[in-house]
């Protein structure tokens, strides 16, 4: 984000958003509301972590909770490039030695889908600093003998903000009994992804997250995509499936995230923010940031092709004096020439 980018506006805007949607009355979790008095924390077996709970009705199902923020940073699908060719010759090291190439898995491992939510400096935004730190303890808690990495965000331009991501693969002795799934085109369009997995990852629905947008219709909203937490009858947002590429730094958008815990050693895990889905809110801002860009370069370029013009104008040769009298006399001299060689002809 620049200087064409009405910060203060969006801060605001993010604000009310936020106070908006957690006043509600919908039954979606909102990080800043989130109770954590009658979750708890449950070890997985495939794939193999710890995971942020609460009991209904049908069992027990993983938390998923909104963030909303504004994008500061993004990495995100579909995969246009070829991957580093250090990767590949890693990963074919541990397919001809038959073993596995512990660089190579983690380069491979640490692929992924990301993005880097700010709020500008709003308090309401940097509260839920407060509240990830509140899960991390939970999770220190509820992890018996092992023990809970700190989890650490890096600010954006000296001001909170949250990592989410999602890993493009699973390590596959995580969950040995789940099966790898083609990775969508929308995705992985030239096969890049495909070609740098190797034995020892697979794609499943752990790695895939869902890109959609809010949607409004003549003032009511209308229904088109089913997203997480939509209940009939609500007051809440519908959403309709929209391309990762649309995403841009300066958008105002929610994710809906999990807290998982992943092995990072024995008897040691790291807590992350997970993204399962990205939901454009508003591109306003971003757009009218675009157009004040395109005008401020539009008037640049017409200035200075204006002053260019003037100086052009500027060194054009004027005569005067002693040099106005000798281009008459040479005017002269050439008119007196022609009038010779018309007589001379006539003669």
């Amino acid at each position: 984000m620049d200087s064409f980018y009405e910060q203060d506006g969006a801060r605001a805007w993010l604000e009310q958003y936020i106070a908006g949607r957690v006043q509600s009355g919908s039954s979606d979790k909102y990080l800043t509301t989130l109770r954590l008095d009658q979750l708890k924390v449950i070890k997985y077996g495939e794939p193999r972590s710890l995971r942020l709970t609460e009991e209904v009705e049908e069992g027990i199902r993983e938390v998923e909770v909104r963030i909303p923020g504004i994008i500061c940073s993004k990495t995100l699908p579909p995969q246009q490039r070829e991957l580093c060719v250090s990767v590949t010759v890693l990963l074919r090291n541990s397919l001809i030695n038959k073993g596995r190439s512990v660089a190579g898995d983690e380069q491979v491992r640490m692929l992924r889908q990301y993005v880097k939510l700010s709020g500008l400096g709003s308090s309401m935004f940097e509260g839920m600093g407060e509240k990830i730190k509140e899960i991390w303890q939970a999770f220190s808690n509820g992890a018996g003998q092992a023990s809970i990495l700190d989890i650490v965000f890096k600010a954006y331009d000296g001001e909170f903000a949250i990592d989410a991501h999602t890993r493009y693969f699973t390590d596959r002795r995580h969950a040995p009994s789940l099966k790898h799934e083609d990775i969508p085109t929308s995705v992985d369009p030239h096969r890049f992804l495909d070609s740098v997995r190797g034995p020892n990852f697979i794609y499943t629905q752990e790695n895939s997250v869902e890109y959609c947008e809010q949607v409004e219709e003549e003032g009511s909203i209308r229904h088109v995509y089913m997203a997480p937490f939509h209940h009939p009858g609500l007051n809440v947002p519908r959403y309709q499936a929209i391309s990762p590429e649309q995403f841009q730094v300066g958008d105002v958008v929610e994710v809906v995230a999990a807290f998982v815990g992943y092995p990072a050693g024995r008897d040691q895990y790291v807590l992350k923010v997970t993204m399962r889905s990205l939901c454009m809110v508003t591109a306003q801002f971003r757009q009218e940031a675009a157009e004040r860009r395109h005008a401020f370069h539009h008037n640049a370029s017409q200035m200075s092709s204006d002053k260019e013009g003037k100086r052009r104008r500027a060194v054009e040769p004027t005569y005067s004096g002693p040099l106005l009298r000798r281009q008459k006399l040479t005017s002269q001299a050439v008119e007196n020439t022609r009038g010779m060689s018309t007589e001379a002809s006539e003669t």
